[in-house]
This record gives structure tokens, C-alpha cells and sequence, in this order.
């Protein structure tokens, strides 16, 4: 009996070291977590014929956009990328989309081409 009630006895000192064990590492991934920079969201800007503008007038007239076969591009920069392609619009002036994409900062422009 004496036997028995040592392992009883070692094996609940065993759970509760795995319990508490548990917990500091709960505990301590959720400070870490809390800890973490909090990085602000990108800023966009939006410019249609070198004019600031609103996204929901950008988006207007990105949205009547018809683009033109082969003129879409995509590239890496040093600090991003960009997109853009030539679209119609349904009375037929063609406009040239480019939209930059860097670290800190987004800018979206729709400009007539000439």
C-alpha cells in the first residue's frame, strides 16, 4: 500500500507541474503578442490628370475602363512595385492606369494620354 500511495502522490505532482508549465507558456505567448510593433495601414492617394481625388471618383472611372490588349505591365521597384495598363473608356478616350505600391505609401493615378 505504502507503494501505491507514493506514486499516487508523485503522479499528481506531475500533472500539476505539466498544468503550470502550461499556463507560463500560455501566459507568455500572449505578452509576446501584445508586444509586437503595431504597423499603421498603407495610405493610398488617389489622382486622376495629376489631381487629387476621392477613391470613389478614382474608382468611377477606373471601373469604365476598357483595357487594351497588351499595354497591361507589372513590375518590381526597390521599394515595391508597380502596375498599370492603357484602357478606353466608351466615348473612346484612352487613359493610362498606374498604380505604385511602396513600404509606407500606395498611389493610384488614371491619366488621359495624349
Amino acid at each position: 500500500m505504502k507503494n501505491s500511495w507514493a506514486h499516487k502522490i508523485n503522479y499528481f505532482h506531475i500533472k500539476i507541474i505539466f498544468i503550470i508549465l502550461f499556463f507560463i507558456s500560455l501566459t507568455a505567448g500572449l505578452l509576446h503578442a501584445q508586444n509586437k510593433p503595431k504597423t499603421a495601414p498603407q495610405k493610398t492617394t488617389y489622382a486622376i490628370n495629376d489631381k487629387p481625388v476621392d477613391k470613389l471618383v478614382f474608382d468611377k472611372l477606373y471601373h469604365s475602363l476598357i483595357e487594351i490588349k497588351g499595354t497591361w505591365h507589372c513590375g518590381e521597384t526597390t521599394h515595391g512595385g508597380e502596375t498599370g495598363f492603357q484602357g478606353k473608356t466608351k466615348n473612346g478616350t484612352v487613359y493610362e492606369y498606374l498604380m505604385i505600391s511602396e513600404k509606407s505609401h500606395n498611389s493610384a493615378s488614371i491619366d488621359k494620354v495624349k
